[in-house]
């Protein structure tokens, strides 16, 4: 199959360093950005494409860079909406200030971004968005919940995008990771992170947020193989040769988790399905 031309954002470590050195590897082309294009030298030095951008920025300074890009590089096949950061704590205890900006980064980011690029795609009649969200999206977690609900908000969007969208040959997919271990993960959850703690009354759901802390700090998740995967997709290799999931789960406690959450689901609405259908009766 031809070379692809991939647009990654947040590629200067974690998962989305993990697929930029992937996709190199199967011969692409990658550009990869960071706040900083420092950030990215080392990427740079194996052959990536490194752009400055902040998804925080405004619109116009977003359109303004890729359309540098496009203009450029030409024909962008891949984007991935990488960039991102998790923000814990019970509700309560956040900030107003601090779940906004969670929103404003993990979603509002990514939108501007689709913004840009999607015209392009729509034009060529070609393109795949990969969005990166993250089990918790599903999983209604204490501490973790303007985290998920970022993520969520983002898969909504995205599955509604790929359904106007598929008719000009582009798909807007969700990946959902579970737990993997990245230098990001090392530095974030470090023993220097600190949860919000205002109420004593939230002392216990905490003590239980660390112990979560702790497992990611300790994730078995392989970012490489996160890689591998998800260049095979973009490929239509190997799994992907004949059909692409709308979201794509990975790891086995992203799996485990989602399958014990349906599974509860579909109990639960058999639970009270007189009481759900019994409301037509115009």
């Amino acid at each position: 199959m031809a070379p692809l031309t991939w647009f990654i954002t947040g590629g200067s470590a974690g998962l989305g360093l993990a697929l930029a050195k992937a996709a190199l590897s199967k011969g692409d082309k990658v550009i990869v950005t960071s706040r900083s294009a420092n950030k990215l030298s080392a990427i740079a030095a194996e052959g990536a494409i490194p752009v400055a951008l902040d998804i925080n920025g405004s619109a116009e300074a977003i359109d303004a860079v890729i359309l540098d890009v496009i203009e450029k590089y030409g024909q962008i096949d891949v984007l991935v909406n990488n960039a991102g950061y998790g923000e814990m704590g019970t509700f309560e205890e956040i900030e107003l200030s601090a779940i906004e900006q969670q929103f404003q980064t993990n979603f509002y980011g990514p939108v501007k971004v689709m913004k840009a690029f999607l015209p392009h795609m729509r034009s060529k009649r070609s393109g795949l968005v990969l969005n990166i969200g993250s089990v918790s999206a599903a999983l209604p977690s204490p501490s973790m919940g303007i985290y998920g609900a970022s993520k969520a908000a983002l898969r909504r969007v995205s599955l509604s995008i790929d359904a106007e969208v598929k008719q000009f040959g582009v798909r807007v997919l969700v990946v959902e990771p579970g737990a993997f271990r990245t230098s990001i993960t090392d530095d974030y959850y470090s023993s220097a992170f600190k949860l919000p703690a205002k109420y004593k009354d939230y002392d216990a759901l905490r003590v239980e947020a660390e112990k979560l802390v702790a497992h990611l700090a300790n994730a078995k998740g392989n970012p490489a193989v996160f890689g591998e995967i998800l260049t095979n997709l973009a490929h239509h290799e190997k799994e992907f040769k004949e059909e692409l999931p709308s979201i794509l789960s990975l790891g086995i406690n992203c799996y485990s988790i989602k399958q014990h959450i349906l599974n509860n689901q579909l109990k639960e609405l058999e639970t009270f399905k007189e009481v759900s259908i019994s409301t037509d009766t115009l």
